[in-house]
């Protein structure tokens, strides 16, 4: 299995279309192998394992793996703040990013897609991926969580779970 980039200057490269689907098999079989060895990752895009392709996987409805080739937004609605927003390629710090609630999105593979709440926050977290955007570089203020801290996305729900016990965000 391959490892998760953190290299940020890698990270920021922009990736390029897919043309060839047969030759996106093995980055797919990475990823889906990544994300099934990783249950509480909600997304990957192909950049964070070392593949500049505009690809990019996740977890639908909290279970199901989709990915999306060549995806791109075409609406975007109800705008806000999401705090505690994480990244696999930044372990262990949370962000507040500027997101949409809603997002129509149409690619190569699954065709024409709406989102909406923590789906849709996804969505754009991977497509900044693609686009060689960070949340770090989005961020409104970062906030770094200690393994002591208490878990901000449980705490959302009024939940007080230390960070580290945490088996749903402690990835």
């Amino acid at each position: 299995m391959k490892a998760i980039i953190t290299d940020t200057d890698k990270l920021h490269i922009k990736s390029t279309p897919v043309v060839d689907m047969i030759s996106i098999q093995s980055t797919i079989s990475s990823m889906t192998e990544y994300m099934d060895s990783n249950r509480n990752a909600l997304g990957l895009a192909a950049i964070q394992i070392g593949e500049p392709l505009r690809l990019f996987m996740f977890r639908c409805r909290g279970s199901e793996l989709v990915y999306f080739i060549n995806p791109f937004i075409i609406k975007k609605e109800e705008e806000f703040i999401n705090d505690g927003e994480a990244c696999l390629s930044i372990p262990g710090k949370f962000f507040s990013v500027k997101r949409f609630n809603y997002v129509e999105m149409k690619d190569d593979h699954v065709g024409h897609t709406v989102f909406e709440g923590r789906e849709a926050v996804v969505i754009q977290h991977e497509m900044d991926h693609l686009d060689g955007i960070l949340i770090s570089d989005k961020e409104y203020k970062a906030k770094t969580t200690g393994r002591n801290d208490l878990c901000p996305f449980c705490l959302k729900e009024g939940i007080k779970i230390k960070f580290k016990k945490c088996k749903i965000h402690n990835i």
